[in-house]
């Protein structure tokens, strides 16, 4: 199973992401695709999934710190075992 962890920040500007999906790809990767669909679908926000979005590795900081309204935990097990989380 999995426990989903929220951090929502007082946003005053739009940021370009509405929720950044951490995740586990092995663990969690097939969760974060439905979450992200689902999201998108019947919440029509931005979602950020690595898998689709991630074009620079090294901007991965700054596009969570200055680009994102929302930041996910997707906590599965294996999540904590990753260096990014």
């Amino acid at each position: 199973g999995a426990m989903i962890w929220s951090g929502w920040r007082d946003v005053r500007t739009r940021k370009k992401w509405d929720i950044f999906l951490c995740h586990h790809k092995g663990g969690g990767g097939a969760l974060a695709r439905y979450l992200k669909i689902m999201l998108c679908k019947n919440a029509q926000c931005d979602v950020f999934l690595d898998a689709d979005s991630l074009q620079n590795l090294d901007a991965l900081f700054e596009t969570v710190r200055d680009q994102t309204q929302h930041f996910v935990i997707l906590l599965t097990a294996q999540v904590l075992k990753r260096k990014w989380c």
